[in-house]
């Protein structure tokens, strides 16, 4: 399989005789074998990763991201203390995940692992629906507390949309969640 995650830009890919615009924070998946073709045909350079999944792009983006978020928050990093999320549901020995909380301010951090063993065909991605009834534990967090995902960009709310991993792994498996719980990220 290739998975396609535009990072800006937009992406046009074509697949046998469909043509798809893939647009910034947004992916694909190509099952094995499919023919396909990409480019940009835009006015802004598109960027994107997982050109082959095994390639190391989503590991050194990952990184990338983690270490801005490092160095804006630098006291969070330095002096916050950890803290232990659950993780319930059927895919629950799938995903690790933990906050790290100094103040008002937090990271919440959920990854993936152990994909081989979740029985999915090789040509499905650990994104989205595969998660199913997986989520988090955000109890700890006060109700309506806003999460940024530094990851894709987008925004969760506690209590409601952000302990799902079928939402917040949708386009990637893990996330790195930005909180305050003074004011709304």
């Amino acid at each position: 399989v290739e998975a396609f995650v535009v990072l800006d830009g937009v992406l046009t890919i074509r697949l046998h005789d469909r043509t798809l615009q893939v647009e910034a924070q947004r992916s694909i998946a190509i099952p094995a074998g499919t023919p396909h073709a990409f480019a940009n045909q835009g006015t802004t350079p598109a960027r994107f990763l997982f050109a082959a999944p095994c390639d190391g792009r989503a590991k050194l983006w990952v990184i990338l991201r983690a270490l801005g978020l490092r160095r804006a928050c630098a006291a969070l990093f330095a002096h916050g203390d950890y803290r232990r999320v659950a993780v319930v549901g059927t895919r629950a020995d799938h995903v690790v995940a933990f906050a790290r909380v100094h103040g008002d301010d937090g990271v919440l951090v959920a990854a993936g692992r152990l994909f081989a063993s979740l029985g999915l065909a090789p040509e499905v991605l650990p994104v989205g629906e595969v998660w199913n009834d997986t989520g988090l534990d955000l109890s700890f967090l006060p109700p309506a507390t806003n999460l940024a995902n530094v990851l894709t960009n987008e925004t969760f709310v506690a209590g409601r949309d952000a302990a799902r991993l079928a939402r917040l792994f949708a386009d990637f498996p893990g996330a790195l969640l930005r909180f305050s719980t003074q004011s709304r990220i």
